[in-house]
């Protein structure tokens, strides 16, 4: 009996400390809190007003805001929609329980291919942004040869 007592005792504990995270679709349809009745709000107020911590890659000094919209009655989903909407190009994630907004920086490090961005940071502020090319551009030895698509006959041109 003592045996089957500590199991779950045990159990119950490991359940207590493993982060229970709510998906991002759930958190959207959160209430927000703000005792004002409408106003601008930016990415910091709704962290705020959702209780929820949050993240941001952004340049230095940007803010993230959305125009004045009345507040009360909004969700975290209205409200994070209006804010990306006057930033086109970020894009929001709930990342282990952190809501975390980035920059078109991941966007042109996919469309690139060989792009490393990186955020320098002295564990109290982001310092600064770093790019650099992990791959050295491939040299063009030879003219290019354009097939048409449906394989009959080559684009290459005449000499």
């Amino acid at each position: 009996m003592n045996l089957l007592l500590s199991a779950a005792l045990a159990l119950g504990a490991s359940a207590r400390a493993a982060p229970a995270f709510a998906p991002l679709e759930k958190v959207r349809e959160w209430p927000v809190y703000d005792e004002r009745a409408s106003g601008e709000t930016d990415l910091g107020d709704l962290c705020r007003m959702a209780r929820l911590p949050c993240g941001v890659v952004a340049p230095k000094g940007a803010r993230l805001v959305a125009p004045a919209v009345p507040i009360a009655g909004l969700t975290v989903g209205a409200l994070l929609d209006r804010i990306l909407a006057a930033h086109p190009g970020y894009a929001a994630e709930l990342n282990e329980g952190v809501l975390v907004v980035r920059r078109t920086l991941d966007a042109i490090a996919r469309g690139d291919g060989r792009m490393l961005w990186g955020a320098e940071s002295d564990g109290k502020a982001c310092a600064g942004f770093r790019f650099e090319s992990w791959r050295a551009p491939q040299a063009i030895e030879k003219g290019s040869v354009l097939v048409s698509v449906s394989g009959h006959k080559s684009l290459t041109p005449k000499r």
